[in-house]
């Protein structure tokens, strides 16, 4: 009997929550609008609207211009798939081609479109497969126009994908010696194939635990490069650039801790200050991720060789804003 009565308690409990979970569900939908602000609730219906179109285009082939194309392509995979907020120890950085057919009035028959959404989505799985982590999330990727004519827009996807999430951040101490870059490690010889000077600096500028750029999923993206060249400084003990740069023989170039701790916060100026004043930041735009290269070339003075080391930041801003999950 007490047997029985336990199974009886517990098949109310389970329908009592499952009742709770329901009602909760619908509440939510209703609040909606009290939660989020108009512009993200507008934006995610066009995105629901744009996914429950795709998913019968057979049925719908109204076309499209380029502009809206690009929009409602490089949004909907960036909200649904994008994990902006979270920190990764590494980023892997992938570029692809694209093309959209133009239709006789220079529009965009809304199955080409559909088409090349899904070859996206098989590019960013398959570039998250070729990764070996057991976390791997998309963190932010760009959509552009490279070429457009009278029979096709070209577009090039740079997809920023994060792994080995970082639950804390790290200042850097006096263990962080590393070479300049091209994952050759550590000044000591250690950690080759691992990390370098620029990896260091590029995890911990995309850290959103270092200084959080807002929060909610990228809809839209840009991206901007900063060259040394124009950064110059008369305060820089180690360089004369806010962006690291070094002549020298053929031994690559070591950034000791105290360098790479001259080069963090310069390099935040220039991530998050406005164009004109000290960065790169478009006005109306926030800092999404930044991707540190490094750069190896040759100069000659007469016959002497000097070889020429540096840093660029490509850098992804976007508009963001806090919508609830896009239906599968």
């Amino acid at each position: 009997m007490k047997k029985l009565l336990y199974l009886t308690f517990s098949i109310i409990a389970i329908l009592f929550i499952m009742h709770s979970c329901k009602k909760d569900i619908i509440i939510d939908k209703q609040n909606y609008d009290s939660v989020y602000s108009a512009e993200a609730m507008n934006i995610w219906h066009k995105l629901v609207n744009f996914k429950n179109r795709m998913e019968f285009s057979f049925k719908d082939n109204e076309p499209m211009t380029s502009d809206s194309a690009l929009w409602y392509l490089e949004a909907l995979y960036n909200v649904q798939y994008g994990y902006p907020d979270t920190a990764f120890r590494r980023f892997s950085v992938d570029t692809s081609y694209y093309q959209i057919p133009f239709n006789l009035n220079q529009l965009h028959d809304f199955a080409d479109v559909t088409t090349v959404y899904y070859k996206i989505i098989d590019t960013l799985n398959y570039h998250l497969n070729q990764i070996e982590s057991e976390f791997k999330y998309l963190y932010i990727a760009d959509l552009s126009v490279i070429d457009s004519n009278s029979i096709n827009l070209s577009l090039q996807l740079v997809n920023n994908i994060g792994f080995n999430p970082w639950v804390l951040y790290e200042p850097f101490d006096e263990d962080d010696n590393w070479l300049y870059g091209n994952m050759m490690g550590k000044c000591d010889g250690t950690h080759q194939w691992e990390s370098d000077a620029g990896e260091e600096l590029q995890w911990r500028l995309n850290s959103p635990n270092f200084v959080p750029s807002g929060s909610g999923k990228f809809y839209s993206v840009l991206t901007a490069d900063a060259w040394y060249w124009e950064y110059p400084t008369n305060n820089n003990p180690y360089g004369n650039y806010e962006i690291f740069q070094e002549l020298g023989d053929t031994t690559p170039p070591c950034l000791e801790y105290y360098e790479l701790q001259y080069y963090l916060p310069k390099a935040h100026d220039i991530l998050y200050n406005t164009i004109g004043n000290g960065g790169e930041r478009p006005d109306s735009l926030v800092f999404g991720s930044v991707d540190i290269k490094s750069k190896d070339s040759t100069e000659y003075a007469g016959s002497e060789e000097i070889h020429h080391y540096s840093h660029y930041y490509v850098i992804d801003y976007g508009k963001r804003e806090e919508m609830p999950a896009i239906p599968d």
